[in-house]
């Protein structure tokens, strides 16, 4: 049996079309920049989130730390960051807020504004934990 010419181009434009469709429509499985956040977690979405807006980084190049607490630090520098990191000059009134630390400005900021007074006595306690 002889099959026509016409036909078998068909068949083939289709098996092309189905083909490119198949390949064009799926995409390669996403992947977590982080080591300790997978992407079926339930917060992953979040983290992605606040990581590409640069509100918060991982605690290493790889690690995200997902279930650690945050520090008081780390709560006024998300803050600051919402906040385009407005400059600063350093005149810290707290003892153990020292000049160039990845916090220093964002606790200042948060001190000007009153979003933070300190635990007294000129502490502001940067590494202590904070509760929901």
């Amino acid at each position: 049996m002889k099959m026509n010419v016409k036909r078998l181009l068909s068949m083939i434009l289709s098996l092309v079309v189905l083909t490119s469709v198949f390949i064009l429509g799926t995409t390669a499985a996403e992947v977590s920049p982080y080591r300790d956040v997978k992407t079926s977690r339930w917060s992953y979405a979040d983290i992605m989130y606040v990581t590409e807006k640069g509100l918060m980084n991982g605690t290493t190049a790889d690690k995200f730390a997902p279930a650690e607490t945050m520090t008081r630090a780390m709560v006024v520098t998300v803050l600051y960051r919402l906040q385009g990191e407005p400059e600063t000059q350093y005149k810290s009134t707290f003892t153990d807020v020292k000049n160039n630390k990845w916090f220093t400005d964002a606790v200042i900021w948060a001190a000007e504004n009153k979003i933070v007074e300190g635990k007294g006595n000129g502490i502001f306690a940067p590494t202590e934990t904070i509760t929901r």
